[in-house]
C-alpha cells in the first residue's frame, strides 16, 4: 500500500512531519515516555499521568544544528484533556542553555532553507512529494496568522531559551487580560502554543524545533523530560528519547552516545 496516499493533508507543519516519516503513519511518534517523580526516578507505567505521551525526530528534516521532533498526547479516556502549561527539561543546566527554539520568521527561514536543501537532495518520487509537502505548509503560515488575529508582534523572529518558558506564559496571560506586552507567538500546531486539547479516546499531535551547536555543552541532546499541567489541576511528567540515530543533527556530539548503548 502506497502510505502517502493515504496521510491527511494539513495546512501546518505536521503535514511535513507526517510525508517525512518513513513507512505508514502511526499513532506514536516514536517511543512512550517513561513517568517520572519530582527527582526524576522512574515510576511504573501505571503510575503515568492523565495522557500517553510519545516523541521522535524527523531524520529527514534535519541538519547540523536543527532537530524538528514531533510530540503525541494520546488521551484514552472519555473525556476532554486539555493542557495548559508544557515546561521541557533536557536533563542538565549545560543541556538547558544549549537548547534554544526559534519562533517567527526564524522558523519561516529554515523552512524555506531546508526546501531547498532538499530539493537539491531529491532522488526519487518520494522525497519530491515531501518538498511539496513543506512548500504546502509554509504556504498555509501566512493565512492561518491571519486567521488568528496575529498582529506586527508574529512577524518578528528570534530564538526563546528554555528557562524562559515561565516567562513566555506570563505574557500569554498578561495578553489573554488585554494588556500591551511584546510577546512571542507560535503556530496552532506548535508544543509551546497553549492550551492543547486533546479529544476523547482520540490524540493530538505537536512539533518543535531545536536548535544546538554541534556539539552542545553536556553532550548529545538526545531526550528531554516533558512536565505538563492541565485545566482539571492534573499533573504529568515523562523522559522522552527522541533522537534518531541516523539524524544529521548534532552527528558528532551524539555519536558516542549511540555507540555507547
Amino acid at each position: 500500500m502506497n502510505c502517502l496516499a493515504h496521510r491527511p493533508s494539513t495546512s501546518s507543519l505536521l503535514s511535513l512531519l507526517v510525508a517525512a516519516g518513513s513507512g505508514c503513519a502511526t499513532i506514536s511518534s516514536g517511543p512512550y515516555g517513561v513517568p517520572l517523580d519530582g527527582q526524576n526516578r522512574a515510576l511504573p507505567a501505571k503510575a503515568a499521568g492523565p495522557l500517553k505521551v510519545s516523541a521522535g525526530e524527523s531524520g529527514s528534516l534535519a541538519s547540523s544544528y536543527f532537530g524538528m521532533v514531533e510530540v503525541t498526547f494520546e488521551n484514552d479516556t472519555p473525556g476532554w484533556i486539555q493542557i495548559d502549561r508544557v515546561d521541557l527539561d533536557f536533563g542538565s543546566a549545560d543541556k538547558n542553555r544549549s537548547v534554544m527554539v526559534p519562533w517567527g520568521d526564524d522558523i519561516d527561514a529554515w523552512e524555506r532553507a531546508i526546501i531547498a536543501r532538499n530539493a537539491v537532495e531529491t532522488t526519487n518520487m518520494e522525497t519530491g512529494l515531501q518538498v511539496l509537502a513543506l512548500a504546502g505548509a509554509i504556504a498555509g503560515r501566512g493565512a492561518r496568522a491571519r486567521d488568528r488575529g496575529a498582529g506586527p508582534v508574529a512577524a518578528v523572529g528570534g530564538v526563546l531559551e528554555i528557562g524562559a518558558l515561565g516567562s513566555l506564559y506570563a505574557l500569554d496571560r498578561e495578553h489573554a487580560a488585554g494588556e500591551a506586552a511584546e510577546g512571542i507567538t507560535f503556530s496552532s500546531s506548535h508544543l509551546l502554543s497553549m492550551p492543547i486539547r486533546v479529544p476523547p479516546g482520540l490524540f493530538t499531535k505537536r512539533w518543535i524545533l531545536l536548535y544546538t551547536a554541534a556539539r552542545p555543552l553536556g553532550g548529545c541532546i538526545d531526550s528531554v523530560i516533558l512536565s505538563y499541567d492541565t485545566s482539571a489541576h492534573e499533573h504529568g511528567r515523562v523522559l522522552l528519547k527522541y533522537k534518531d540515530a541516523a539524524s544529521r543533527w548534532q552527528t558528532d556530539a551524539c555519536a558516542h552516545a549511540f555507540r555507547a548503548q
